[in-house]
Formats: C-alpha cells, sequence, structure tokens
C-alpha cells in the first residue's frame, strides 16, 4: 500500500536538507504482532537531521520493546576519534594564489642523480613537501578569506550610514564585493573537488549541494567496525588499523606459498 504522505515527506526532506539516519542495526520499528498473510511491519519511527549535523556521525539503533507493538529508536552520536593523517590531495584554487607556481617551479627544477623514474618520483615528493607547507603556513583558506572580507564589508557600509558617502568608499565597496564573489567562487570550486561531484558546472553557488555530496561520502567513506575471518567484530579507528595492517602482511608475506 502507498503512503499518501509519502510524497509530501519527501518534498518536507528536500525543502529543508534533511537527513534520513538508517538505523544500524534492525529495520523495522512498528508490527502488527501478527502471523502468516495479515503480517505488517514498517518503519515508521526515524530521526530527520540537518545536513551539517552529518560531519558528527550521528547513528541511530532500534531498541526491542516488551510492552508495546513500536520499538524505541535511539538517536547517539559516537566520540570522535583520530582517522590518522590525511592523504596529500592536490587542490585547483591553489594555483590562482600569487607564488604558489613559483614554488612548484623552484622545487622541482633540482638536479636529482639515478634513473628518470627514481628522479620523477623524488621531485614529486619535494613538490608535495613544498605545497604542504606552504598551504600550512601562508595559505589562507576561502572560508577565512570570506569573513575577513564581509567583516570589512561591515564596518564600511556602517560608515558610509553615518557620514557623507565618498568616492573612495564607493571604489572600496566595489572592490571588496568583487573580492567575495571572486572567494565564494573558490570556495565552491573547492567544496566540489571534495564531493567528487565534477560533472556539475560551477557557477551557481552549489556550495551547499557540493558539503552535503562531501559529507555523504564522508559517511559511506567511514569504517567504523571490521568483521575478521572468524567472525569477530573489531570497532574503534586503532584497532581497525591494526587487524587491516596485519591483514595485509600475511597476505603479502613473502614466506607464504602460492597453491599450484
Amino acid at each position: 500500500m502507498r503512503d499518501p504522505f509519502g510524497e509530501r515527506l519527501e518534498d518536507l526532506i528536500s525543502q529543508w536538507g534533511l537527513t534520513d539516519i538508517k538505523p544500524k542495526n534492525d529495520i523495522f520499528t512498528w508490527s502488527n504482532k501478527r502471523i502468516g498473510p495479515g503480517h505488517i511491519a514498517a518503519r515508521l519511527d526515524r530521526f530527520l537531521v540537518s545536513t551539517h549535523l552529518l560531519n558528527s556521525y550521528p547513528e541511530t539503533k532500534i531498541l526491542c520493546s516488551a510492552v508495546s507493538d513500536h520499538k524505541p529508536i535511539c538517536l547517539f552520536f559516537p566520540p570522535a576519534e583520530n582517522l590518522g593523517p590525511l592523504p596529500f590531495r592536490f587542490n585547483q584554487i591553489w594555483l590562482e594564489t600569487e607564488g604558489v607556481e613559483d614554488i612548484i617551479t623552484s622545487t622541482w627544477r633540482c638536479f636529482i642523480p639515478g634513473s628518470p623514474a627514481f628522479s620523477w618520483e623524488q621531485k614529486l615528493k619535494r613538490v608535495k613537501a613544498a605545497l604542504k607547507s606552504w598551504v600550512k603556513n601562508q595559505f589562507q583558506e576561502p572560508t577565512k578569506q570570506k569573513e575577513k572580507i564581509i567583516k570589512d564589508m561591515e564596518i564600511l557600509q556602517a560608515e558610509m550610514e553615518v557620514s557623507t558617502i565618498t568616492k573612495e568608499h564607493l571604489i572600496k565597496e566595489i572592490e571588496l564585493e568583487t573580492n567575495l564573489q571572486k572567494i565564494l567562487r573558490q570556495e565552491e570550486e573547492g567544496w566540489k573537488l571534495r564531493s567528487r561531484m565534477l560533472w556539475l558546472k560551477g557557477g551557481d553557488q552549489n556550495t551547499k549541494f557540493f558539503q552535503n555530496q562531501c559529507r555523504d561520502r564522508q559517511r559511506w567513506n567511514t569504517m567504523r567496525e571490521l568483521k575478521t575471518e572468524d567472525g569477530t567484530v573489531i570497532q574503534g579507528q586503532a584497532a581497525i588499523s591494526i587487524e587491516v595492517r596485519t591483514f595485509f602482511e600475511h597476505l603479502y608475506n613473502d614466506e607464504e606459498q602460492v597453491p599450484q
């Protein structure tokens, strides 16, 4: 039977940018307690959360019930864990920052003895290290630049309201507006790269869409538990990392003999 309120619910979820957190254990939260063809079960109870909460990796769990045909559901936020160092990713917006090309060029133009493949690999490592150092010490993220520009615009426009507007005021305002549009485009491109939604063209201020896609990717790519070959369930990033490393060390052990 089709739910008459299903389409309206989907419209509300889309309109308000909500996400339905699927339970991590069971499927249904209600049952009519019948057997045979008359049995009906459904997931009537759910949590709808704003997409900005997805960074906290909320989870829902269906609890057991002994006195009702409804099972209670619980929303909880697992404690944050250290996921280890993140892999290096080149950001396209870096090329729009003054001095980046000089860093890449000067780092690449160095003599490294050895085979061409070895020289190529070492140069890539040097460029990677130089860019990471530059990002850490000199590069300012678009979000921080946007906050500073907006603050400067607020101060300027407040001054223009209580004093005589001059040509310098207007020039400064245009300059800030131009810089803000540039930063917004860079921010959008950055989130676009993180979301991997490269098929969608920029220019329409789709930053929120890219953020949601990026958070969805992070949720899907996050491994919070692992089942071993003997059926044991391991939880926690530290324990999972040890188990994965042990598995691949055993898999690629030179002493292991490949069956003929």
